[in-house]
Protein backbone atom coordinates (compact mmCIF):
# COMPACT_ATOMS: atom_id res chain seq x y z
CA UNK A 1 0.00 0.00 0.00
CA UNK A 2 1.32 3.55 -0.40
CA UNK A 3 1.91 5.58 2.27
CA UNK A 4 3.09 2.75 4.42
CA UNK A 5 6.48 1.71 5.25
CA UNK A 6 7.99 -1.32 4.35
CA UNK A 7 8.23 -3.07 8.10
CA UNK A 8 5.91 -4.51 9.84
CA UNK A 9 3.92 -3.56 12.57
CA UNK A 10 5.16 -5.43 15.23
CA UNK A 11 8.78 -4.94 13.94
CA UNK A 12 11.14 -3.76 16.83
CA UNK A 13 11.97 -0.58 14.66
CA UNK A 14 8.17 0.03 14.89
CA UNK A 15 8.37 -0.36 18.40
CA UNK A 16 11.66 1.56 18.96
CA UNK A 17 9.99 4.77 17.71
CA UNK A 18 7.42 4.95 19.89
CA UNK A 19 7.28 6.21 23.31
CA UNK A 20 5.02 4.66 25.61
CA UNK A 21 7.00 6.11 29.13
CA UNK A 22 4.92 8.75 30.32
CA UNK A 23 6.28 12.24 30.48
CA UNK A 24 9.82 10.82 28.68
CA UNK A 25 9.74 13.27 25.42
CA UNK A 26 8.49 15.95 27.77
CA UNK A 27 11.72 15.23 30.07
CA UNK A 28 13.77 15.09 27.09
CA UNK A 29 12.74 18.19 25.14
CA UNK A 30 13.36 20.23 28.36
CA UNK A 31 16.47 18.80 29.34
CA UNK A 32 17.62 19.28 25.62
CA UNK A 33 16.47 23.04 25.80
CA UNK A 34 18.45 23.53 29.11
CA UNK A 35 21.60 22.39 27.39
CA UNK A 36 21.13 24.25 24.42
CA UNK A 37 20.64 21.73 22.40
CA UNK A 38 17.27 22.16 20.43
CA UNK A 39 15.75 25.21 19.26
CA UNK A 40 13.14 26.96 21.67
CA UNK A 41 10.85 26.77 18.65
CA UNK A 42 10.83 22.87 18.09
CA UNK A 43 9.55 22.58 22.01
CA UNK A 44 7.15 25.28 21.74
CA UNK A 45 5.74 24.04 18.48
CA UNK A 46 6.09 20.68 19.82
CA UNK A 47 3.97 21.25 22.89
CA UNK A 48 1.66 24.09 21.74
CA UNK A 49 0.46 21.78 19.05
CA UNK A 50 -0.04 18.99 21.49
CA UNK A 51 -1.75 21.17 23.81
CA UNK A 52 -3.89 22.91 21.12
CA UNK A 53 -5.18 20.23 19.25
CA UNK A 54 -7.41 18.45 21.19
CA UNK A 55 -8.48 21.97 23.12
CA UNK A 56 -11.64 22.43 21.15
CA UNK A 57 -12.93 19.17 22.60
CA UNK A 58 -13.15 20.71 26.10
CA UNK A 59 -16.02 22.79 24.54
CA UNK A 60 -17.58 20.69 22.21
CA UNK A 61 -17.84 17.65 23.84
CA UNK A 62 -19.48 18.81 27.10
CA UNK A 63 -22.07 20.73 24.17
CA UNK A 64 -22.50 17.28 22.38
CA UNK A 65 -22.57 14.86 25.00
CA UNK A 66 -23.98 16.96 27.96
CA UNK A 67 -26.50 13.74 28.67
CA UNK A 68 -23.81 11.93 29.02
CA UNK A 69 -20.53 13.95 30.44
CA UNK A 70 -21.89 15.00 33.56
CA UNK A 71 -18.77 15.86 35.30
CA UNK A 72 -14.45 16.22 34.73
CA UNK A 73 -14.13 11.92 35.74
CA UNK A 74 -16.58 11.29 32.76
CA UNK A 75 -14.51 14.21 30.02
CA UNK A 76 -11.35 12.37 31.03
CA UNK A 77 -11.90 9.21 30.51
CA UNK A 78 -13.62 10.09 26.69
CA UNK A 79 -10.79 12.00 25.82
CA UNK A 80 -8.64 9.50 26.62
CA UNK A 81 -10.09 7.09 24.59
CA UNK A 82 -10.37 9.46 21.72
CA UNK A 83 -6.70 10.06 21.99
CA UNK A 84 -5.33 7.04 22.53
CA UNK A 85 -7.45 6.15 19.28
CA UNK A 86 -5.26 8.85 17.25
CA UNK A 87 -2.13 7.56 18.54
CA UNK A 88 -3.27 3.50 17.70
CA UNK A 89 -4.26 5.02 14.56
CA UNK A 90 -1.18 6.32 14.10
CA UNK A 91 1.33 3.49 14.77
CA UNK A 92 -0.59 1.13 13.00
CA UNK A 93 -0.58 3.78 9.81
CA UNK A 94 3.14 5.09 10.17
CA UNK A 95 1.62 8.73 9.89
CA UNK A 96 2.99 10.92 12.89
CA UNK A 97 4.33 9.40 15.93
CA UNK A 98 3.34 7.30 18.52
CA UNK A 99 4.34 9.20 22.18
CA UNK A 100 2.12 8.72 25.20
CA UNK A 101 3.41 12.79 26.27
CA UNK A 102 0.83 13.26 23.45
CA UNK A 103 -2.10 11.69 24.69
CA UNK A 104 -0.69 13.49 28.34
CA UNK A 105 -0.88 17.22 26.46
CA UNK A 106 -3.57 16.04 24.46
CA UNK A 107 -5.49 15.65 27.24
CA UNK A 108 -4.34 18.52 29.58
CA UNK A 109 -5.20 21.35 26.75
CA UNK A 110 -9.28 19.75 26.41
CA UNK A 111 -9.25 19.78 29.95
CA UNK A 112 -7.83 22.93 30.46
CA UNK A 113 -10.91 23.94 28.06
CA UNK A 114 -13.39 22.06 29.93
CA UNK A 115 -12.77 22.99 33.16
CA UNK A 116 -12.43 26.95 31.86
CA UNK A 117 -16.13 26.65 30.35
CA UNK A 118 -17.57 25.45 33.72
CA UNK A 119 -16.23 28.38 35.47
CA UNK A 120 -19.52 31.36 36.32
CA UNK A 121 -17.69 34.16 34.37
CA UNK A 122 -17.54 31.47 30.88
CA UNK A 123 -20.86 30.11 31.39
CA UNK A 124 -22.11 33.20 31.44
CA UNK A 125 -20.62 34.70 28.50
CA UNK A 126 -21.81 31.42 26.43
CA UNK A 127 -25.25 31.75 27.72
CA UNK A 128 -25.24 35.20 25.96
CA UNK A 129 -23.45 34.84 23.18
CA UNK A 130 -24.39 31.56 21.59
CA UNK A 131 -27.96 30.62 24.10
CA UNK A 132 -26.31 27.28 25.80
CA UNK A 133 -27.71 26.52 29.28
CA UNK A 134 -26.94 23.89 31.34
Amino acid sequence: MAGFQNISIFSKEHFENSNIIPFSTIIEYISRLISHEININIVIINFATNLLLFAPMGFFIPILFKDKIKNIKQFVIMIFIVTLLVEVLQFITYRGSTDIDDIILNMLGASFVYLLIKTKFVKKILEKVIDIKE
